[in-house]
């Protein structure tokens, strides 16, 4: 078992009167109006995700145990820090051989997490992975204090059930200067042409799994480059927003619907580049699936090179993946991971994505498409992935149709049907000020949340609120809500869901939903 280390990431509101808008209880899922624009796309491409599953669970257990590792790794109790977290030390019956070396590492992560001083206010988020040999535990923390400087923080728990509960067999942690390093490397590369860039995995599953080789990587590489597509959102102003996809079959470019809808709200035209420099203009949107998180674009042209789809459920534990893709939106280069496990269609993989990388296509070994990143989890050695296998049906439809016959809605369309068809609520307030009251506490919403509310209403233990976001086209309204969210934080609520543009958090009274939506933030607290 080897470890190799990344190199890489007032305006004060006032409430007198609460303005609102009158909602259907039936379309409390925010995803409502996404799917209702959907419907009217064109049914003979609907996607079939009934089997998918987009939720991620946390173990309790594992959660407890986790949260005193933590504890206990950046305590400023230096000297007893290796005999504290010796007792959670997974003790092999079969093998000393594994006892020794999960002791070894356990010094080793000690010594070198002792180097600086730690504190830190709360944990943002963990995330777990389930492995053949035990759980994965990802550990994130923001603005960690690293001695007199403020950085974000991975710390990460290989843990193994036993019959005396989770027990650890290795650890190892990043900052924030790691994931620069790595990113910044991996950008600086592109720049100078150098289209392979390999990335090292931080642990091996199997002791006898061979490194990716160069001939390899560029063989995956110089056999798919052309199917991949970086994908940019312009404003007037000049400020981009980036993001990937690639080719279903020419003339048809798939990517994430977060990252459409953000290129819609921040963007006031899209295109596409592919690898060779050629840039396409939308025309429209073929189908689409907010389950799923997946957008299939017609370009303006039958050009592209398509994928070859492959089956995600013949992948295993410790496999390669690669992905192709421009992190920078100038040159594309190839990266490698490991797959580590899916279920209900999700694809956990041990590699490092940010924001560029949405919508990315994963390649197996074979040079097949088996999944597409999404924004679940960016700056990190854990990556979330949607299943290619729910493509397979619209493949095989748009592959056996002549280009000039694929039927799409136009993208102005389906702008218009977006911001305007929904967007059309009457104003008026039915929150009572005794309602208001209790509610306004969570999260001190009048405090922290200092945007124009605009909408809102208060049906069946229900309370939603629109707020609009007019101080600079280029802001998005989901970093103004941050000390809501830390206010949540400190009064006992727990991130359950956190991608781009909508959060969760729950304690045992209320499920509170924020929302990024075209230029708002909605919020939604619901009464468990």
């Amino acid at each position: 078992m080897k470890k190799i280390v990344f190199t890489i990431f007032s305006l004060f509101l006032t409430l007198d009167v609460v303005y609102a808008f009158d909602i259907d209880v039936s379309k409390i899922d925010i995803n409502a109006k996404d799917n209702t624009v959907i419907k009217n796309l064109d049914m003979s491409y609907k996607i079939d995700t009934s089997s998918f599953n987009n939720n991620i669970s946390i173990n309790n257990d594992i959660k407890d145990v986790t949260k005193e590792l933590v504890k206990i790794s950046l305590s400023d109790d230096k000297d007893n820090k290796l005999k504290e977290l010796t007792k959670y030390l997974y003790i092999s019956s079969t093998s000393g051989s594994t006892t020794l070396t999960g002791s070894l590492f356990l010094t080793d992560f000690v010594n070198k997490i002792n180097e600086n001083n730690y504190s830190y206010d709360y944990i943002k988020n963990i995330r777990t992975v389930d492995i053949d040999n035990g759980t994965l535990v990802f550990v994130y923390i923001d603005d960690v204090k690293v001695n007199d400087s403020n950085s974000d923080m991975v710390l990460a728990y290989w843990l193994i059930n036993t019959n005396q509960g989770y027990k650890l067999h290795f650890a190892w942690f990043n900052t924030d200067k790691d994931l620069e390093m790595y990113f910044n490397s991996l950008g600086n590369n592109e720049k100078n042409n150098i289209a392979i860039n390999q990335v090292y995995k931080s642990y091996s599953f199997n002791d006898n799994k061979k490194e990716v080789s160069d001939n390899e990587l560029t063989n995956i590489y110089e056999n798919n480059k052309l199917s991949n597509v970086s994908i940019t959102g312009m404003k007037n102003n000049g400020i981009s927003t980036f993001g990937s996809g690639f080719f279903l079959r020419s003339g048809v470019v798939v990517t994430s619907w977060e990252l459409f809808l953000n290129l819609l709200n921040d963007s006031n035209f899209i295109y596409i580049n592919d690898c060779n420099g050629n840039t396409y203009n939308v025309d429209g949107v073929i189908a689409a699936d907010t389950k799923y998180d997946v957008v299939i674009l017609k370009i303006n042209k039958d050009a592209g090179k398509g994928i070859k789809i492959g089956n995600s459920n013949d992948l295993k534990t410790d496999d390669n993946i690669f992905m192709i893709n421009s992190l920078d939106n100038n040159s594309f280069s190839i990266k490698t991971g490991s797959y580590v496990n899916s279920s209900e269609g999700k694809m956990k993989n041990m590699l490092p994505i940010n924001s560029s990388s949405i919508g990315a296509a994963l390649y197996n070994s074979n040079g097949e498409v088996v999944g597409f990143n999404t924004g679940t989890l960016l700056d990190s050695e854990l990556s979330y992935a949607n299943s290619s296998n729910y493509l397979i049906d619209i493949y095989n439809i748009l592959n056996n149709t002549d280009y000039s016959m694929i039927n799409y809605t136009k993208l102005n369309d389906f702008k218009n049907n977006y911001y305007n068809k929904y967007n059309k609520e009457n104003i008026y307030n039915n929150i009572s000020n005794n309602i208001w009251n209790i509610y306004k506490k969570i999260g001190n919403l009048e405090d922290n949340i200092n945007l124009e509310l605009i909408k809102g209403c208060y049906t069946d233990n229900i309370l939603s609120l629109r707020y609009k976001n007019d101080i600079k086209d280029s802001i998005n309204s989901m970093y103004l809500v941050s000390n809501y969210e830390d206010e949540l934080i400190n009064q006992g609520y727990e991130l359950i869901m956190d991608s781009n543009s909508k959060k969760i958090y729950k304690n045992d009274n209320y499920e509170v939903v924020i929302k990024n939506n075209m230029n708002y933030i909605i919020i939604i607290i619901m009464e468990i």
